[in-house]
């Protein structure tokens, strides 16, 4: 998602969170261990007339000894404050010190269960109620429209009697494009029970033998019972289909 990488990109430019590393062995004594990094540099060309598009980034991989003090470890990973490690390089590389540390921050994959991830399932839920609302009232303007076309006066149906009694017999999905499918499968929306009380979760459903009818966005699902459902087409996965 965009707004998750962007807002993550924002914190990462920020020294003082933290950065997981990777241990690279132990220090010089229990108080201290090596660590792995990556650190941004900068790059720029050699023209005579230098702007920003001749600059460029690209990442050096670093080990560094780190006194254990500044290693923080959570849910089996290793974080450094990045300010730490910032501080130590730029010693090193005075004139060509690094803009910033890669990696990862320490509440990212929090920041992504607790808030994105269930706000992007509640809007996918919604998305797909509101599509398979507006499928069900097309259907019953279909179905009306079809209902309608069936009464017209006798006195313009005299020679169409029999085509009129198969035109009412008939299904409104029956000029579709008809597949026959041997399995099938489609999303949908079940409730399920947790500590914090019921939530919608998205599932899968499959089922054989199904009879499929396409409809625009629409795609008709005829269960071997009888039974037809309305799903959005991106929605729907089936395989070897064959025409009827």
């Amino acid at each position: 998602m965009r707004a998750f990488r962007e807002l993550c990109a924002g914190i990462e430019a920020h020294n003082s969170t933290l950065v997981m590393v990777h241990a690279a062995g132990p220090g010089s004594s229990e108080l201290s261990r090596k660590v792995r990094f990556k650190a941004v540099y900068l790059e720029q060309k050699n023209n005579a007339q230098r702007s920003a598009a001749d600059t460029t980034e690209h990442t050096k991989t670093h080990t560094l000894t780190v006194p254990a003090s500044m290693i923080q470890e959570k849910l089996g990973h290793l974080y450094v404050p990045r300010w730490f490690l910032l501080k130590q390089l730029s010693k090193w590389y005075k004139k060509s010190a690094p803009v910033r540390i890669a990696g990862s921050w320490d509440g990212e994959d929090r920041l992504w269960s607790a808030v994105f991830k269930p706000m992007l399932e509640e809007i996918e839920r919604l998305q797909l109620a509101s599509e398979e609302s507006e499928q069900r009232q097309q259907l019953e303007t279909d179905q009306q429209q079809d209902s309608d076309k069936t009464t017209t006066p006798v006195k313009n149906i005299k020679n169409q009697v029999v085509k009129t009694s198969v035109k009412a017999r008939r299904k409104p999905q029956a000029a579709l494009l008809t597949l026959q499918v041997p399995t099938v499968e489609w999303d949908g929306w079940v409730d399920l029970k947790t500590q914090w009380g019921k939530q919608k979760v998205k599932k899968t459903f499959s089922a054989e033998n199904c009879v499929l009818r396409f409809s625009k966005s629409r795609i008709y699902i005829e269960l071997p019972d009888g039974k037809v459902l309305i799903k959005l087409a991106s929605n729907v996965r089936y395989e070897s289909p064959q025409n009827l």
